[in-house]
């Protein structure tokens, strides 16, 4: 997900779907309550691009399946898919119709694991601030920010946060025969989770200047990509 936080309401028209994906027309469109969305399926998932008061947001998501899947639902791999959503979105951030005045990239990151002990043993050792065995850890969740100075901006801080936990993921479909019910459900699988959130300081109120939207999000882009290589970085 990239977010886009503007000083003014964000309206969206068919042109800027048009700029983001080439695509004249959206699969889907809906509009009421204050709030638009464009959405089609692009670059392994489905591309959302809506706004709702002075909020913009462009999220790849999974596509829902209508078998049960065989594994974990997800855009692709990475950072193949972020590097596609990422074609996608920096020109459309270099023609932007609003001011930005606070940028937030947030992926969600899923590693298999064919156990819950092996996925804590790599949550070890890429969280630096646990300091307890893996055999030891339950329910854990940890959610941390470790801010840095922008190189771009002067003075802008950049918020850092990162959530590690492990997840046991089972997926359970209800299918009627026309009498009952019947529940299905497939093996559970075990994952390593990390959700990034990386985002401008929200003390930043004036508009960034257009020309520094680009190298913030690749900032923002370097950032996310360090943290899924290396783990937490203090």
């Amino acid at each position: 997900r990239l977010s886009l936080f503007s000083s003014q309401v964000v309206k969206l028209t068919g042109e800027n779907w048009k700029q983001l994906t080439g695509q004249d027309e959206p699969e889907q469109e809906q509009k009421g309550s204050g709030r638009h969305v464009f959405a089609s399926n692009i670059i392994g998932g489905q591309l959302h691009l809506g706004a709702i008061a002075n909020r913009c947001d462009i999220i790849l998501s999974p596509v829902a399946e209508t078998d049960m899947p065989e594994d974990i639902l997800s855009v692709g791999n990475w950072p193949n898919s972020l590097e596609q959503f990422q074609k996608l979105t920096e020109p459309f951030l270099e023609r932007l119709p609003f001011p930005v005045v606070r940028m937030a990239l947030a992926p969600a990151l899923l590693q298999r694991f064919p156990d819950r002990l092996s996925a804590y043993k790599t949550l070890v050792s890429l969280v630096k601030t646990i300091n307890q065995p893996p055999e030891k850890l339950h329910d854990l969740l940890l959610r941390v920010n470790w801010p840095q100075s922008s190189a771009v901006v002067d003075g802008l801080r950049l918020n850092r946060l990162t959530s590690w936990s492990v997840v046991q993921i089972q997926v359970q479909m209800l299918v009627s025969d026309g009498n009952r019910p019947a529940t299905y459900m497939n093996e559970p699988a075990y994952a390593l989770r990390l959700e990034l959130d990386h985002n401008t300081d929200p003390k930043h109120i004036e508009s960034f200047d257009a020309a520094r939207l680009v190298p913030i999000y690749r900032e923002l882009v370097n950032l996310a990509l360090q943290n899924a290589q290396e783990g937490e970085v203090l």
